[in-house]
Order: structure tokens, then C-alpha cells, then sequence
């Protein structure tokens, strides 16, 4: 049968059969095999056989990561006497049918994150990262090359400006809170375009209606 031996910090080895086809470890109480050590998630790991009577490792998204030959894995076929960690808990594969004894080299590492790149923005020097295409210091575009004249962010009444924007003769910083226009301003901003012109030729109109009716 094959089975798992797990060194604890104090010296002692507990010995657990793998008597079923697929088993979970981890620290919580409903986990296959429960190992109550603080670098153990509650279910870090699964070990379960494969379709070619193999065992295989795989990492349950855990906190600590699984680690073999120093490395961090997602999955890995075990191979008997191999030495695994559940964080920094040695762990060592047995199986002594033989089934096991052929070491195969299939293990899939866990990638690491790759750290994104940072630019500068062009105009303000603030960092950005390389995907961002708005600069949050100015509001500049580095595609288009232009800033607008306001950006808002937020919901409800108020929102907060992002970007150094001169707006009506004063600079809003970045953070200043703002009154959001409702929709009815957003739409008189609209109707302002026309309708003041639109006044002065009426009140000329009348003024010549009026001087024409009393002379």
C-alpha cells in the first residue's frame, strides 16, 4: 500500500495510508488526512491516482504553496521515497507495491508573476504602468496625446477629480471632491449653446416691433 509520513516540528513521524483513490490534505478537520500545523492551509493538497496506477500531487491553491526539489508546483507525479513539502512540512511518498518506483518526470511548476513593467507619463513624469493608457496625475492620453477637460470619479452626487485639470481659472488636484451635474444641468449645458443667442435676437425683434408699433 502506499502511504505518506509527515515530519512534524517536534520530532515525531505520523504515518497515513492513502486508502483511497483520491485524498485531500490539509489542516481542516474535514480534509482526508489533517495535519493541524499553522503552514498548512485548511485544504492545501490533493494526492489521487492516475489512470496508470500512478500518484499524483497537486497544490489546492494554497497560502504556502507545495514545494519539490525546492520548487513550487501545481502538479507532480510522485515517484516513491519523494520528498514534498506542504509549506515548510516535510512530507515523504511511499509505495510499497513498486508500482511507483519508475521516476517520471512530469511536473507542472507553479509561474511566477511576472512584474509589470513602469512608465513615466510624458507630460507630468508620474509613474504608470505599462498597460495604462490614461496617466493619473494629468489626465494625458498617450494614445490620442490630449488631456480632458475634466474627469470625474464616482457615484451619486459627488465625485473626485483625477488629474490636475484647470477648470473656470483654478486648478483641481487630483483627490479634490466635486459636485457631479445632474442629469438637468447636463442638459441646460446643452441648450445654453443656442439659447442665449437665440434671447438676444428676440429681444432685438421686439425692440423693433415695439418702436415700430409706437412711433
Amino acid at each position: 500500500m502506499a502511504f505518506i509520513e509527515v515530519y512534524f516540528p517536534d520530532g515525531h513521524v505520523e504515518h497515513f495510508d492513502l486508502n483511497k483513490s483520491s485524498m485531500t490534505i490539509g489542516r481542516s478537520t474535514e480534509a482526508d488526512i489533517t495535519i493541524q500545523l499553522p503552514p498548512v492551509s485548511r485544504v492545501h493538497a490533493r494526492i489521487e491516482k492516475t489512470p496508470k496506477g500512478r500518484w499524483g500531487l497537486a497544490d489546492l491553491n494554497s497560502r504556502n504553496k507545495t514545494f519539490v526539489n525546492s520548487q513550487a508546483v501545481q502538479t507532480h507525479v510522485l515517484t516513491n521515497k519523494d520528498i514534498f513539502y506542504l509549506g515548510s512540512v516535510k512530507v515523504v511518498f511511499q509505495d510499497t507495491t513498486g508500482d511507483s518506483n519508475e521516476k517520471i518526470e512530469q511536473t507542472v511548476h507553479l509561474k511566477s508573476k511576472k512584474k509589470e513593467k513602469v512608465n513615466t507619463c510624458p507630460r507630468c513624469k508620474t509613474e504608470m504602468p505599462e498597460h495604462a493608457v490614461v496617466c493619473m496625475g494629468c489626465g494625458y492620453n498617450v494614445k490620442t496625446g490630449k488631456s480632458p477637460k475634466l474627469q470625474i470619479d464616482g457615484a451619486g452626487e459627488t465625485g473626485e477629480v483625477v488629474g490636475l485639470i484647470p477648470v473656470g481659472g483654478k486648478t483641481l488636484k487630483k483627490k479634490d471632491t466635486v459636485a457631479k451635474p445632474t442629469a438637468l444641468e447636463i442638459q441646460m449645458q446643452g441648450l445654453r449653446k443656442w439659447i442665449i443667442p437665440a434671447a438676444i435676437v428676440a429681444v432685438i425683434v421686439l425692440a423693433v416691433v415695439i418702436y415700430l408699433l409706437f412711433r
